[in-house]
């Protein structure tokens, strides 16, 4: 968040540049108030990276499907945990991909 505050306050002038990823990408729907918006206050200039994604849960869990997993969260508001293997951990759907 401090460099993106840093690079939105930088001069545009073409020698401030920011390699963003994934923390800035969701930093606008974890946090109520940043000092800057993400959409508005930078211009993408080239796709670095692309990066994996896959959602999985517990065999166990009664949803199998993104929609039909939204609308459990739905129902039950406050009630569905998530968690993250987070970065430098090898994701459950290396294999899928």
């Amino acid at each position: 968040m401090i460099a993106m505050q840093l690079g939105r306050a930088s001069i545009p002038d073409g020698y401030t540049i920011i390699n963003a990823g994934s923390p800035q990408m969701i930093a606008p729907f974890l946090y109520k108030k940043l000092d800057y918006d993400l959409f508005s206050d930078f211009v993408a200039i080239a796709r670095l990276t692309t990066v994996q994604n896959c959602l999985v849960t517990n065999s166990g869990f009664a949803p199998n499907s993104v929609k039909s997993l939204i609308d459990l969260a739905k129902a039950k508001p406050g009630q569905i945990n998530m968690a993250s293997a987070g970065v430098g951990r090898k994701p459950p759907c290396r294999d899928l991909v």
